[in-house]
C-alpha cells in the first residue's frame, strides 16, 4: 500500500541501455530512491562476424530491472528510455521478433562473397547511385547494411515492423502498446542509415533498391514527446543525444566527453546549418540532436578510456591512482618517441632522437597519450569553433585527467563553464527533458 502523501508524488523512471551496462534510476519529488547498474545480456558472436542479442534473454533482463525500479516508484510516473545507437530487430504487428537483435558491432556485411564483394561496398555503391547521403558515416553495424540478408531467411509473409533496441524494450514492457503505435526518434531513425536528418525523412528510394520495401518503418518524430498516454512513456532516444542534454551543452558552447570512448560536439541550429558540403570521410559527423531545432555536429569513436587502461601493463603499476597521474602528468613530459593515431586503437610509432637508454616503456605509454590528447585538439577545431566561447566536460575518464582539461582550456584558448564528469549525463539528460516537456 502507498502512503497517502505518496499518492500525490510524481515520479520518474529513466533507464540506459549501455554496451556493457544497463543503468536504472527511480526520482520521486526530485529525490533519487533507488538506483541500479548491472551487466546487460552478453552478445552472441558468431563466425560470420555476427554480434547479436537474444531476444528473450534481453526481456527478461529488462523486466527485471524495470520490476525493480518500479517498486520505489509513485502510482503517478514518467517512463524515459535512451540506448546505445544501431541496435535493432524485426518484430511482427504483436512484436514479437522474428529473430535476435543485432548489435552495432555485427560484421557481417564485411564478408566477401564468393566474387569477393563484401556487401559493404554494394551498399556503397547503392548509396552513390541513389544519391543518399550518410551524414553519420557508413559503418557495419547499421541496419542498412544487414536486413537486406536477413530478409532472405525470413519465413514469415506477415509485415515486419523494425524496432530499436529501446523501442523493442518499451513493447516488452508495455504489451498493450503494439509496433504500429510506436513512433521513432530521429536520433534513432538516423542510427539504420536509411534516415536523412537533415531533411528528416526515410530515404523510400534506397529502401526500395535495397528491397526492404516489404518492412514497415515507424513514424519519425524530432520532438522528445510522450508516445502513449495512458502509461506517460516517452519516445526513446540516443544514449549520445540524451548525454548531450544531461550536460545542457549550448550552441556557443564545445563537448569534449572521454569515458569507455570518447568524442568532441557541438550542437547547431538547423536554420544556420550549411549542406552545401557533402561530407567526407574525414568530415564531421552529423547527428539529430534531442532538441528539434539543433542539430548536433561531432566526431565519435575516438581513443579514449578503454585505450588507456589498456596502456597500464606496460608500466607494470598495480596502484590505479599511480597508473592514472602518470597518463595525466605525460602531456607536461619530453618524449623521445611520437605516436600518431589511424582510428581508435589503431597507432604507429615513430622514433625520433632516440636517448642513449633507448626506448622503454614509460617512453611509449607518453608518446601514446600526448598523440590521444592532440586527436582530441584537431577533431575539436575541424567542428569549426566559430561562436564557441566554453567548453563542458563529460566522462568518467576525466575524474582522473585534471591536467588534460586544463591543457583542451589552453590550446583550444576556451575556458571550461561545466564539469559534468562525476554524474551520469544519459540518465540526466533523460530527467531534463522529461522536465523541459512538462513545462
Amino acid at each position: 500500500m502507498f502512503e497517502p502523501h505518496f499518492m500525490n508524488s510524481r515520479s520518474q523512471v529513466l533507464l540506459d541501455f549501455g554496451g556493457t551496462h544497463t543503468k536504472s534510476q527511480t526520482w520521486t519529488d526530485g529525490v533519487l530512491v533507488n538506483q541500479e547498474v548491472c551487466k546487460s545480456p552478453q552478445l552472441t558472436r558468431g563466425s560470420r562476424g555476427e554480434a547479436t542479442i537474444n531476444p528473450k534473454e534481453f526481456s527478461s533482463h529488462i523486466l527485471r530491472v524495470f520490476g525493480s525500479a518500479m517498486r520505489s516508484a509513485s502510482p503517478f510516473c514518467e517512463v524515459a528510455v535512451s540506448s546505445q545507437m544501431a541496435c535493432f530487430v524485426l518484430v511482427n504487428a504483436d512484436g514479437i521478433p522474428s529473430g535476435e537483435i543485432v548489435s552495432w558491432q555485427d560484421e557481417r556485411c564485411s564478408q566477401p562473397d564468393e566474387h569477393g564483394v563484401t556487401t559493404l561496398q554494394r551498399v556503397a555503391i547503392q548509396l552513390e547511385q541513389d544519391g543518399h547521403v550518410l551524414w553519420d558515416g557508413l559503418r557495419p553495424g547499421l541496419p542498412l547494411c544487414y536486413l537486406s540478408e536477413l530478409l532472405k531467411h525470413e519465413k514469415s509473409r506477415a509485415p515486419l515492423y523494425l524496432m530499436s533496441l529501446a523501442q523493442f524494450a518499451i513493447l516488452t514492457l508495455f504489451p498493450a502498446i503494439k509496433p504500429g503505435q510506436l513512433r521513432i526518434h530521429s536520433s534513432e531513425a538516423a542510427a539504420t542509415g536509411l534516415f536523412d536528418p537533415i531533411s528528416s525523412c526515410w530515404s523510400n528510394s534506397l529502401i526500395s533498391q535495397l528491397g526492404l520495401e516489404v518492412l514497415i518503418f515507424p513514424e519519425v518524430t524530432n520532438n522528445f514527446e510522450v508516445i502513449d498516454e495512458e502509461f506517460k512513456v516517452y519516445v526513446p532516444i540516443g544514449d549520445f543525444q540524451a548525454a548531450i542534454a544531461g550536460s545542457s551543452v549550448e550552441t556557443n558552447e564545445l563537448f569534449i566527453h572521454i569515458a569507455t570512448g570518447g568524442q568532441v560536439a557541438r550542437p547547431v541550429l538547423r536554420s544556420t546549418f550549411k549542406t552545401e558540403e557533402q561530407p567526407g570521410d574525414d568530415s564531421p559527423q552529423v547527428r539529430p540532436s534531442a532538441d528539434a531545432d539543433q542539430l548536433i555536429v561531432t566526431r565519435t569513436h575516438l581513443p579514449a578510456g578503454r585505450l588507456l587502461t589498456s596502456l597500464s601493463g606496460l608500466l607494470g603499476l598495480s596502484n590505479e591512482q599511480q597508473f592514472w597521474g602518470f597518463v595525466d602528468s605525460a602531456l607536461l613530459r619530453p618524449c623521445s618517441v611520437s605516436a600518431q593515431f589511424e582510428s581508435e586503437n589503431d597507432f604507429e610509432l615513430s622514433l625520433n632522437k632516440l636517448s642513449p637508454r633507448g626506448i622503454e616503456p614509460e617512453d611509449i605509454v607518453t608518446s601514446i597519450v600526448q598523440a590521444l590528447h592532440a586527436v582530441y585538439i584537431a577533431k575539436a577545431r575541424q567542428l569549426g569553433l566559430s561562436g564557441v566561447s566554453r567548453l563542458v566536460f563529460s566522462g568518467g575518464a576525466l575524474t582522473k585527467l585534471p591536467i588534460f582539461m586544463s591543457q583542451f582550456e589552453d590550446h583550444l584558448g576556451l575556458k571550461s563553464t561545466r564539469r559534468t564528469i562525476g554524474e551520469d549525463t544519459s540518465l540526466k539528460g533523460l530527467a531534463n527533458l522529461i522536465e523541459a516537456s512538462l513545462h
